[in-house]
């Protein structure tokens, strides 16, 4: 890893932790500013007093964490202890700024509510919040586990002005997979969704302002959903129900 990766890694993190207020992108781009400005800070500290075939020769390697660690443990003893200063100094400096300007920078956001305005960040949220069994482009298969039953696996898939959230019942005919949506829904334990090819679907709008929680709501929608109808189903001929 590059020194300006870690220092991007190490700005990034100190900053996420003392400005949970920030939205995702405005972290990002001032993690990237901080750091830009921690590795000049810190080059003008380390390269005081040194000749220019010093510097030279450090420019040459410092793109490489272990050689430039090695370079200057040799033609500048002590280093170790000026870098965390001057790292600290300036990221101090950038969270006081951040709070003068905007004190809710320092409080967490909602983050249930936070937009999903892409693919990426539906998968993101998805790895981070539930359990991820298969990925692929524009699909993620979800393991969802409860007490005393076997995992009930459900997919969040994009098209191309949608989202769907869906669980799928192989080896149930569309006839009875009506039946028993009916039944579910009439004994009121599940949520009105649609049903085809064998699988109820529940569809969302990224465009239309998906967050974090409306993603949330309509998986556990289909969860519910797809219990009430296994439990439906438990009520029909063998080769009839499903295997979840």
């Amino acid at each position: 890893m590059s020194v300006d990766d870690l220092t991007f890694t190490l700005t990034s993190d100190h900053l996420s932790k003392h400005l949970p207020g920030l939205a995702p992108a405005v972290l990002t781009e001032l993690s990237l500013l901080t750091a830009d400005h921690i590795i000049d800070r810190v080059g003008a500290a380390l390269s005081e007093g040194m000749s220019d075939t010093h510097l030279e020769e450090f420019d040459a390697i410092s793109g490489d964490h272990d050689d430039a660690t090695a370079w200057l443990e040799q033609m500048r003893p002590g280093y170790q202890e000026l870098t965390p200063q001057v790292v600290d100094a300036e990221l101090e400096k950038t969270v006081r700024a951040v709070l003068a300007n905007d004190p809710e920078a320092g409080r967490p956001l909602d983050t249930t509510a936070l937009p999903l305005p892409d693919w990426d960040s539906i998968v993101n949220t998805l790895s981070g919040r539930y359990s991820t069994e298969d990925t692929n482009d524009h699909r993620v298969i979800l393991a969802l586990q409860h007490p005393g039953r076997r995992p009930l696996h459900l997919g969040v898939a994009a098209r191309e002005w949608w989202l769907e959230v869906f669980c799928s019942f192989g080896n149930v005919s569309d006839a009875h997979l009506t039946a028993a949506c009916r039944t579910a829904l009439t004994a009121g334990r599940a949520g009105i969704v649609a049903f085809e090819d064998s699988m109820i679907i529940r569809f969302a709008q990224p465009s239309a302002g998906l967050t974090v929680h409306g993603l949330d709501a309509a998986i556990s929608e289909v969860f519910t959903t797809a219990r009430a109808v296994i439990d439906a189903l438990q009520a029909t001929p063998a080769d009839s129900r499903s295997d979840n």
